[in-house]
């Protein structure tokens, strides 16, 4: 849509009455007349609202940017290319769509000249790392209502998206995600800020009992404030320092990463105070006088009281939409994520060591086409690389997941066995398990039936009906599932490169556990032999018999790694035959140069987005329909013959085998399909010749902003 006052040069002449009043306050504040008229149709070119770029940095005056977040947003931005196919044309702007319509992204560059504009985006930022978009646009904009109430912005919430989609990642590799996960898990920790910091245990911060110490709250469902009473806070922060007492911040414990913001931003000190039911439980120790003074209660009382939860479910949001959620380090993700529960599943380390070990050889006689295993089985897994398979699996595993390592002797000890064996093991251990856990799942209400049978433990029916409010528990996650989760994500971050430092997300760490409810849920009754036989191992398998023809293990792959990282649940269906795929900052593309046999792709993971991402594809066919000659291979392993792609090179060429004629693919992708695949991508430059020279799919091009 093109604006009235884009017409002519500091004329507002055919806006009407109504607008010419509003549009003549804001713009009058960055002097638009002396602004040329190229720069403000730039802007509307892309469908931004120029009140974004020209006017949004004038609402951060009164804050005052601290020096290490100005060179973490400095460097960050500075950092920024995009990388294109030289057929998409160039215009102003942070970044462009290949869509057929106008969307585009605002020009960050333009924003961040001043400490006001690096604010505004540092906010953006921010918001996208810890709120689902429909949530941040709503504090963004409840954020500048406060500030000018008359302003004709508050319902273009799509011109508001674009400017949070611009955002999203540039603090995906810093330390502000962490701290402030670690503030609202209750986990109150001092950290040296900066563009390479990360939250540490030293703590300068501590608790200091004032009754008796209570933790977090056992419930996997955080507090959701009102996105309006965050907007407030936020506006706060602007009058801080100017008395002698603190800024009074209360809600409850999603408020918490308000400290994070004031304290990575604002160069602000941070205190907090837990209650329950309006009694002070524990407070920290801060040298001086706190700035600011966030008090979190825990109380029932409080929490509905303060939870706006329900209320926007009956305003159509779902559940996901209002989880808020930081990043966590590898170190206690488990811990950080399933609360108490977790603490239940280390007193059962034989169970647990005994599960991941005897999953580790079912894997691998899988992979080896095992006669004992059905043929769908094979045809079906995901993965074939060497680390989401026997004692590879079980090392990956505690690498990604240090917590485990206690249990690492009983995986090894487990590994002597047989595949009847373990798959006697793993059943045994599931129920073993069950029987350990106070979920209402596992039916150790009062009156309720404990599952004890293979034939109960692998059906849905001990779950209830999907949908079913009986099957959910509030308050405990099921030790279960929890395994099932654990052995699910390692085996896809089996083939996993990380750059820039990235951390996984809360949330995605619990839609991963939400996807093994989701299975356990949907799962059937064994009716043969073969499958009572096999027992619970197949709830961490990722396809089910009514979409094997659609299976595609690279798209299984790349949506439980983005999903991770990102956050967000990647499950569109339409989404098929990817090379890449980009969520809220986060991009994972596939590298297909290949390592020895068994590696057959790597996905990386890096900050940025891709512009147009249903532009991404990939060329995916039958290996017989392309290549008749290309036989059985009587190996017991996967057999790779990769191409290794050259510069100019015209056909880029692999062919898988397997054993007994199972699934193969052959990637045909000409150099022209393969430069027309995405649309662009946004991320820092440093990581711009390894993608191109790794993935083929993209080439480097200056930056167009």
């Amino acid at each position: 849509m093109a604006h009235a006052y884009l017409a002519k040069k500091g004329d507002l002449s055919t806006a009407s009455s109504s607008e010419r009043t509003e549009l003549e306050q804001e713009l009058d504040k960055t002097q638009v007349a002396v602004l040329p008229v190229e720069t403000l149709m730039a802007w509307d070119s892309v469908g931004i609202h120029p009140l974004i770029g020209l006017v949004g940095p004038q609402r951060f005056k009164r804050f005052k940017l601290s020096d290490l977040g100005r060179k973490y947003i400095d460097e960050t931005i500075e950092g920024l290319k995009t990388v294109a196919v030289p057929e998409f044309p160039a215009s102003f702007g942070y970044a462009f769509s290949s869509e057929s319509d106008t969307t585009g992204y605002p020009s960050l560059r333009e924003i961040v000249r001043n400490d006001e504009g690096r604010l505004m985006v540092a906010l953006g930022a921010a918001l996208m790392e810890l709120y689902s978009e429909d949530i941040a646009v709503q504090i963004i904009v409840a954020f500048y209502l406060i500030s000018a109430p008359t302003m004709m912005l508050a319902d273009k919430l799509e011109e508001w998206k674009r400017f949070l989609k611009a955002c999203a990642g540039i603090l995906a590799a810093s330390g502000f995600s962490v701290l402030a996960e670690q503030y609202m898990s209750g986990h109150i920790l001092n950290t040296t800020l900066g563009p390479t910091a990360t939250p540490t245990t030293h703590t300068q911060l501590s608790f200091e009992p004032v009754q008796s110490r209570i933790g977090p709250s056992f419930n996997k469902f955080r507090n959701f404030t009102d996105p309006h009473v965050i907007a407030e806070a936020l506006h706060k922060l602007a009058r801080t320092g100017k008395g002698p007492k603190p800024l009074m911040i209360e809600g409850g414990n999603d408020i918490a990463w308000l400290g994070a913001f004031a304290q990575f931003f604002l160069a602000l000190t941070v205190g907090f105070s837990l209650r329950n039911n309006g009694s002070i439980i524990s407070q920290t120790v801060v040298p001086g006088n706190p700035q600011v003074l966030i008090t979190i209660d825990h109380g029932r009382a409080c929490k509905r009281s303060r939870d706006a939860s329900e209320r926007y479910q009956r305003e159509g949001y779902t559940s996901e939409s209002m989880v808020v959620a930081g990043r966590l380090k590898w170190e206690d993700i488990l811990a950080m994520t399933f609360a108490g529960s977790f603490q239940d599943l280390l007193k059962c380390p034989r169970e647990v060591g005994t599960a991941i070990g005897s999953a580790s050889i079912i894997f691998q006689c899988l992979v080896e086409a095992d006669p004992a295993l059905p043929e769908s089985w094979s045809q079906g897994n995901a993965f074939f690389c060497r680390s989401s398979y026997g004692l590879d699996l079980v090392q990956n595993t505690i690498r990604w997941f240090p917590e485990l390592t206690a249990m690492k002797d009983q995986m090894l000890l487990v590994r002597q066995s047989s595949l009847t064996s373990a798959l006697e093991h793993y059943t045994a251990s599931m129920i073993s398990l069950r029987k350990s856990c106070l979920c209402t799942r596992c039916g150790h209400k009062p009156g309720e039936h404990k599952v004890t049978s293979i034939k109960e433990i692998c059906s849905g029916r001990a779950w209830g009906s999907v949908g079913s409010r009986s099957i959910v528990d509030e308050n405990r996650f099921c030790l279960v599932l929890i395994v099932e989760t654990i052995i699910c994500v390692s085996r896809s971050l089996a083939a996993v490169t990380l750059h820039e430092r990235i951390l996984p997300r809360r949330s995605g760490l619990m839609l991963a556990y939400r996807r093994q409810f989701q299975a356990r849920s949907w799962a059937r009754s064994p009716t043969t032999e073969e499958e009572k036989k096999l027992g619970p191992i197949v709830m961490c398998l990722d396809w089910d018999e009514s979409r094997l023809r659609d299976f595609n293990k690279c798209d299984v792959i790349l949506k439980n790694i983005l999903t991770l990282f990102s956050g967000e649940l990647v499950d569109d269906p339409s989404s098929k035959n990817i090379c890449a795929l980009s969520c809220k900052g986060i991009t994972v593309f596939l590298e297909t140069s290949y390592e020895k046999r068994t590696n057959i792709f790597r996905a990386h993971v890096i900050p940025g987005f891709i512009a147009a991402p249903s532009c991404a594809s990939r060329i995916t066919d039958p290996l017989h329909a392309l290549d008749p000659t290309i036989k059985r291979d009587g190996s017991k392993f996967l057999v790779c013959q990769p191409i290794t792609p050259k510069k100019n090179e015209e056909v880029w060429e692999i062919r898988l085998r397997l054993r007994d004629n199972r699934m193969c693919d052959l990637l045909l992708m000409d150099k022209e399909r393969r430069q027309n695949a995405l649309g662009a991508y946004i991320g820092p430059s440093q990581l711009m010749g390894q993608i191109a020279a790794r993935s083929g799919l993209i080439v480097v091009s200056e930056p167009i902003c």
